[in-house]
């Protein structure tokens, strides 16, 4: 082997050490360092995460979905979860961008109507990143609710404070996660947004999960904090929109988009001219 490598200068342990506790500092860095210090790798390595087996089943749509005219048959994740949706007695969906358009609606108040409970979280104007699908949206928000839709949107400072390790404080938050839980026995979680564009264009995907244990232990604590993470959106006597939410202890009713300004609020009402199919 000499005659292939050139000799290298014998190290000492304490230089060898050195030399390994420097590429060790520096993979700690990169952003594999700090995944490997997450809280979530950090529980899971030392067993404060409960893991779970369960069966599961990958759904996508096909890669060519763009290419063919908009039907049941290329819309194969929304129509699968239309499947499994069609539950006996809860469905908690948490979606950043929610435009049900007419047939969700009816959707929504069949399920209801059949004695099931429908949870809808989403992204308030103040939390959201994007403003025109916040207009779209906002359309069918009574219609949502008189179809016996429980709907709550993200307070933006939902989750303000100083974290307990040494990173910033969040200032704001904008909801990202695609789920869906069903029954307390079904978790959906994948990219798929509940909006025209998610449903007849992108290729989306997710895995669904039969797990009542993995159910129950995320809808469970989702049910606890809720009122206090998100305003729950109602009409009030006369028809119009309220939300409340319970803050420090005191609940606390708005009468108007809460925690946005004129500005924003202008440019969500203006967006509403624009086509949802392209939101």
């Amino acid at each position: 082997m000499e005659a292939f490598e050139p000799a290298q200068p014998e190290r000492d342990l304490e230089t060898a050490r050195a030399e390994a506790a420097d590429e060790f500092g520096e993979a700690i860095r990169t952003i594999y360092g700090q995944a490997i210090g997450s809280e979530l790798v950090q529980d899971l390595l030392t067993d404060r995460t409960t893991l779970f087996a369960a069966e599961g089943e990958m759904i996508s749509d096909q890669p060519d979905k763009l290419l063919n005219d908009v039907s049941v048959e290329q819309q194969l994740l929304v129509t699968r979860m239309a499947e499994v949706a069609g539950a006996e007695s809860e469905v908690i969906v948490v979606t950043p961008y929610f435009i049900p358009g007419p047939n969700g609606v009816e959707f929504w108040r069949r399920l209801t109507e059949r004695g099931v409970r429908v949870i809808v979280l989403t992204n308030s104007l103040a939390s959201t990143n994007h403003v025109a699908v916040h207009g779209a949206y906002s359309r069918y928000r009574h219609r949502l609710i008189k179809a016996g839709v429980e709907l709550y949107e993200l307070r933006v400072d939902a989750f303000t404070g100083n974290r307990d390790d040494d990173r910033p404080p969040i200032e704001s938050m904008t909801l990202h996660t695609k789920a869906m839980l069903m029954d307390r026995k079904y978790t959906f979680n994948g990219s798929l947004n509940l909006d025209p564009r998610s449903i007849d264009i992108n290729t989306e995907m997710g895995v669904l999960v039969d797990s009542t244990d993995i159910t129950k232990s995320l809808a469970v604590p989702f049910m606890e904090v809720i009122p206090e993470r998100a305003y729950r959106v109602v009409e009030n006597e006369n028809g119009n929109l309220r939300w409340t939410a319970v803050i420090d202890g005191q609940e606390i009713v708005e009468t108007s988009e809460p925690q946005s300004g004129r500005w924003r609020r202008f440019k969500a009402f203006v967006s509403r001219i624009l086509p949802e199919s392209q939101l």
